[in-house]
């Protein structure tokens, strides 16, 4: 941990500044926030208060924008209904790109605090942040590292909005950090039921890393498929999809909702404004039908 890195707390200004928002849930204006001294804020990096408890938050990061206004991710509010209905059974998760914490946050309150939960973040600065929000939280390890197909250096590019951070597409600022196979991270002898992967691009990689624990704990995935992405970084969407041939696939349609296909290679060129998709052994299948319908 950077030894001047440190945290403030949401000032009274702040608070108010933010009520309108969370009252009403309107987005038009949360810009404003750009205009404001970080002084009468409470600081560059404060705690503030979210829907899965508190979280360590840089106010100037656009990717963080809307756990700081309105206390909840704005784009994936059906994706953490039905992860919290699946977390409290879970003996294991991995949240790759765990960005601020908000789903790892989630598996603290929701999962045995025994079980091992692992989140990995290669924005250092983020990490460092994430880091803070998670540290004496049980069975939790936070590790600045980038998830990789080997272990090698990474190129990270570091973007103004640290969502769109990207260790494949050159989105922002480049830094070097360790990439690791998550074969080589999760603990042979723990059980692992999830793993969220958002990783904006590098999909491929992460998964033909992971293919160990893939076959020994079969975990669900939540995984990022946005095939523009995969497009940028030279990626054939159907490469990704013939590596996760034997998942079922639940993906949420703009008609019909959350809907089933036979695999992650009947959606490819299928157009989605929720690139968010659950890969799921069949094993698992029957179980997390009963969560999507019990939560959406």
């Amino acid at each position: 941990m950077n030894k001047e890195f440190t945290v403030g707390k949401a000032s009274v200004f702040l608070d108010a500044v933010l009520m309108p928002f969370r009252a009403t849930g309107i987005q038009r204006g949360s810009r404003l926030i750009d205009l404001i001294p970080r002084r009468l804020l409470g600081g560059r990096v404060i705690w503030a208060n979210t829907d899965a408890g508190p979280l360590v938050l840089r106010i100037g990061d656009l990717g963080a924008r809307d756990l700081l206004m309105f206390g909840h991710q704005l784009h994936d509010m059906e994706e953490t209904r039905i992860i919290c209905a699946l977390l409290p059974s879970a003996r294991g998760m991995l949240d790759i790109g765990a960005q601020y914490g908000w789903y790892t946050k989630f598996a603290t309150n929701l999962m045995d605090p025994r079980a091992p939960k692992i989140a990995l973040e290669a924005n250092p600065e983020v990490a460092t942040c994430l880091g803070r929000s998670l540290s004496g939280s049980p069975g939790v390890r936070v590790l600045n590292v980038a998830a990789t197909d080997r272990v090698r250096r990474v190129r990270f590019y570091c973007a103004r909005a640290s969502g769109l951070s990207s260790a494949v597409r050159a989105v922002g600022m480049p830094t070097a950090v360790e990439g690791v196979p998550v074969d080589d991270v999760w603990p042979a002898d723990q059980p692992l039921d999830f793993v969220k992967c958002d990783v904006e691009g590098g999909e491929l990689d992460v998964l033909r890393g992971a293919r160990q624990i893939r076959k020994t704990h079969e975990p669900v995935w939540m995984l990022e498929f946005d095939e523009r992405f995969l497009t940028e970084a030279d990626v054939e969407p159907s490469e990704v999809a013939d590596e996760v041939s034997n998942l079922a696939c639940w993906w949420r349609s703009d008609k019909d909702g959350w809907v089933l296909a036979e695999n992650l290679g009947a959606i490819v060129g299928e157009v989605r404004t929720c690139q968010n998709v659950f890969l799921v052994p069949r094993r698992r299948a029957t179980q997390f039908a009963q969560w999507i319908k019990a939560v959406v």
